[in-house]
């Protein structure tokens, strides 16, 4: 039984204090101190005995076949512009296309009717600004002619005035003069304020008009843009991998149609581990193999471009891009089996050998 430094049992029993400090500390420590006297036997006797290896790591051989995805680093998907129909496909599958080569056409017959229409409505309102300002400009020729001719008259009677000035026996017709002079301002400022209302008029019935063909100029240069992009175009030389749409399908804007790849951005992607990909330096060869759909088995070459480490679902990988000798053999999504050289690698926990990596059609 356990014993307490200040038990009153251990006095009775005759125990001292130390005697009970030795026992407690005997009980509690004793079989840490064993274990760790026992690691400390077992290293010693380990480093001393002479290894079965004689300084040779046992080895494992690893390389064989894994599996890896082709991928297209210059892929570009070709699609409609704006909603409307494809009228005709111009290629398949497989198609070697260069740049600028025509891939598809979308239907126009509809935009070119808008067209026309948006054309004549146009047209109408044009004529209806050319009869405004004719209207205007006869109104206002009119009132320009009444106020040359008012400051004519104005003119006439100002040197009228100065003639009476000049002549003193009539000064008593001096005021007569100053009337007529003002009566003729007072239509010269009237007919100025009738030309300044047609004015204002004229601008107040042309600006909702002029507004009308602003619009219509936009649409009928939407629909022209879109009449001269219904041809679609490769923008890459390459062979066509994809075909989403036949003709007569009606499809989005921005909706893909073809897609063209470029064979000199083909890359063969796997991942593999830390240890596989240490001993893998770049430009390493390595073999790939592919069953056709003639079911005959197909061989070509390859190198190791780069690695690529990243982040996959919270665990580290690795992913080993190799260029292919022969691009034009591979289709970019399709599995191909990579036959890795032989890497002698130290024995450990088993190694995850490669995987695959799913690929963006």
């Amino acid at each position: 039984m356990e014993l307490s430094i200040n038990s009153s049992r251990a006095k009775r029993a005759g125990y001292s204090t130390g005697d009970v400090i030795r026992r407690y500390v005997r009980r509690r420590w004793k079989a840490p101190l064993v274990a760790v006297g026992a690691a400390g036997t077992a290293i010693m006797l380990m480093g001393a005995m002479p290894s079965p290896w004689k300084g040779k790591r046992p080895v494992l051989a690893v390389g064989g076949p894994s599996v890896g995805v082709v991928e297209s680093l210059r892929s570009k998907g070709v699609g409609s512009p704006w909603a409307g129909t494809v009228q005709t496909v111009a290629v398949r599958p497989g198609t070697v296309v260069k740049q600028g080569d025509l891939l598809f056409r979308l239907e126009t017959d509809s935009l070119r009717a808008d067209l026309t229409t948006a054309r004549l409505a146009r047209g109408s309102f044009e004529q209806q600004i050319r009869a405004l300002a004719a209207e205007r400009d006869v109104a206002a020729r009119e009132i320009r002619r009444e106020i040359a001719t008012l400051e004519m008259q104005i003119h006439q009677a100002l040197q009228s005035a100065l003639a009476v000035v000049e002549t003193p026996e009539v000064d008593e017709t001096m005021p007569a003069e100053s009337v007529a002079v003002e009566a003729l301002h007072l239509q010269l400022a009237e007919a100025q304020a009738r030309l300044q209302v047609i004015r204002q008029q004229w601008h107040q019935e042309f600006a909702p008009i002029q507004q009308a063909v602003r619009e219509y100029d936009s649409h009928i240069r939407s629909l022209q843009t879109q009449i001269n992009t219904a041809e679609r175009r490769s923008p890459i030389a390459g062979v066509v991998t994809a075909l989403y749409a036949e003709s007569g399908r009606a499809v989005g804007k921005a909706e893909p149609v073809v897609r063209v790849d470029n064979p000199a951005g083909y890359r063969v992607v796997m991942r593999v581990s830390k240890p596989v990909k240490d001993r893998l330096p770049i430009g390493a060869g390595v073999t790939t193999t592919k069953v056709t759909t003639e079911m005959r088995v197909t061989t070509s070459a390859a190198k190791l471009e780069r690695v690529v480490a990243g982040w996959d679902k919270d665990l580290f990988r690795y992913y080993l891009w190799l260029k292919p000798a022969n691009p034009a053999a591979l289709v970019p999504g399709e599995q191909v089996t990579v036959h890795l050289p032989e890497a002698r690698i130290p024995s450990g926990p088993a190694l995850a050998v490669a995987s695959v990596r799913s690929a963006t059609p």
